[in-house]
């Protein structure tokens, strides 16, 4: 969830999320209602971590509010608004579950479950497939035009050089500089 979103905005290199699927946020409800008895749940956590939890609520047998996270601090925020609310459980990750637990209330993490894991893994090796066939594809592109003969420059939108091929540089008399980012 956010977690994901955090590193995909620091590192370049495609990132795959371990999604959490209906399975592991039932067996959750199921479990916080063993434990807990059949009280007023808030679950907390990214959009994609809780959509449909509230509509679980027949199926588990629990009062069910759903609250989205946004950032990675406004855990203790959703808490409190939960409890504002009268929810007595607490169903979310671990910062979230650990501030709820301090205040006294019932807490289950959600756990990620083995099918997670799988759809995950098999993402993954979809998405290293696909960037590996770009890089192929660059790469091919890349050699192409540094054996062209015509002199080739190329702008990207924000007008910085993306394509400057050997022929330009030697048809405007530029040494070895890499020009490749710059405007």
């Amino acid at each position: 969830g956010i977690t994901a979103e955090l590193i995909k905005a620091q590192v370049e290199i495609p990132v795959v999320e371990i999604p959490v699927v209906g399975n592991d946020l039932v067996r959750s409800l199921h479990e916080a209602k063993k434990i807990y008895g059949n009280k007023k749940t808030a679950v907390i956590g990214s959009q994609n971590m809780i959509y449909g939890a509230e509509g679980l609520s027949e199926i588990v047998g629990l009062d069910i509010n759903a609250f989205i996270r946004h950032s990675n601090s406004d855990g203790p925020e959703l808490v409190d608004l939960a409890v504002s609310m009268g929810c007595e459980i607490i169903i979310a990750g671990v910062g979230t579950c650990e501030y709820a637990m301090q205040k006294g209330l019932n807490t289950m993490i959600i756990k990620t479950g083995k099918e997670s894991f799988w759809q995950a893994l098999t993402e993954a090796k979809k998405v290293a497939y696909i960037h590996r066939r770009e890089q192929e594809k660059t790469q091919r592109f890349k050699t192409i035009l540094d054996y062209a003969y015509e002199g080739v420059i190329a702008l990207d939108n924000d007008k910085k050089i993306s394509v400057f091929n050997s022929a330009a540089k030697k048809t405007l008399g530029i040494k070895d500089e890499n020009l490749i980012g710059k405007y």
